[in-house]
């Protein structure tokens, strides 16, 4: 066989593993928000997004901080300012670590992208953290046909950076609701 046919099948394989995967997607996938289930009494007071020590990693697209802040706070905002519960919660977010994946060689050389924070979460009215260790988050992007291929040819950077961003809050979300004992109001 020769390298030309071997190049043809592989690109053949990742077309038709791109076609399946895009056959498979997330029914929900731009139903718009969905409202969130009560976590306990929590009810959003302050929350406070770093990325100003914010390290870039390996063969990474560039973000800028702001560019992070504001995409997660703005997801958590969405997620969890809406909760109505009786005592007020104030959450902490560090960005600890980036990599947005740039263009690699398909099947051969394909970077992911990831991200990690840093959380804690204080009880308001008593102005204490609820939970004594900080929670890290470590993030990477869906498994999808893009691993094949790479994210960093099929998706802007922009588009890495809103995936791992909603994938993380996803994570966040869970640990609170693993915790919801803490979040009732006495």
């Amino acid at each position: 066989m020769t390298f030309s046919k071997i190049w043809i099948k592989g690109v053949l394989f990742a077309a038709i593993s791109v076609l399946l995967m895009a056959c498979a997607a997330d029914p929900n996938l731009g139903a718009g928000p969905q409202a969130v289930k009560p976590i306990g009494d929590f009810k959003l007071g302050h929350l406070v997004v770093f990325a100003d020590n914010v390290k870039k990693g390996p063969m990474s697209r560039d973000a800028t901080p702001e560019q992070l802040k504001t995409a997660l706070e703005a997801e958590m905002r969405s997620r969890f300012g809406g909760l109505t519960g009786k005592k007020y919660f104030n959450i902490g977010v560090a960005v600890d670590v980036y990599a947005l994946a740039r263009a690699g060689i398909p099947l051969v050389l394909t970077p992911s992208s990831a991200l990690a924070v840093t959380v804690n979460i204080w009880d308001d009215s008593k102005n204490q953290i609820i939970i004594e260790e900080d929670k890290q988050f470590s993030t990477l992007e869906k498994l999808s046909a893009n691993l094949l291929i790479g994210s960093g040819l099929t998706m802007t950077a922009e588009e890495q950076l809103q995936e791992l961003v909603v994938r993380t809050v996803d994570k966040i979300e869970a640990y609170m609701r693993e915790n919801e004992a803490l979040f009732i109001a006495e």
